[in-house]
């Protein structure tokens, strides 16, 4: 087996032996004997793990490119910063509104659309610095800190 053929072949067996986990990856054993084949698997090992850091979002870093991704049309119609985040609160969304951009700062953020209130332990989270592109029913949402230091800015778009 050539040398790319080998890299391919143990980067796919690695591939197909890892478990979707929050733990880091962990490959699998190298093989025994060591030699070329030993250098390869580390190689190729490398070259997943490389790929798979490149992978992982800029959140766990604390830095989220933002990128609303808002193309084909639509148009902005409002932004709003919530800073009073101590008890639930409800979005002042403007008529019209069909999508809104929720961005948490400063600290976590933990959110609800079903009728009932979020707490600071019970709800979705929306990690600092992460954003939450939502098209539900804007007026049912609902948002509340999950520690102090809270800021949620909003941006609206039909």
């Amino acid at each position: 087996m050539n040398r790319r053929w080998g890299v391919l072949a143990l980067g796919a067996l690695a591939a197909s032996t890892r478990v979707a986990t929050a733990a880091p990856f962990a490959p699998p054993p190298a093989p025994e004997g060591g030699g070329a084949i030993g250098v390869l698997w580390r190689q190729a090992v490398d070259e997943l793990e490389a790929a798979s850091r490149a992978r992982i979002p800029a959140l766990v870093a604390g830095r989220v490119p933002v990128d609303t991704g808002l193309r084909g049309g639509l148009s902005a119609l409002g932004f709003q910063q919530i800073t009073s985040l101590s008890s639930s609160s409800a979005l002042t969304v403007p008529g019209g509104a069909t999508l809104a951009v929720i961005q948490a700062e400063g600290a976590d953020v933990r959110w609800r659309d079903d009728g009932t209130a979020p707490t600071a332990t019970v709800g979705m989270l929306l990690p600092a610095g992460a954003e939450l592109r939502y098209t539900g029913a804007l007026a049912a949402l609902r948002l509340i800190r999950a520690s102090a230091g809270a800021t949620v800015n909003v941006s609206y778009y039909a």
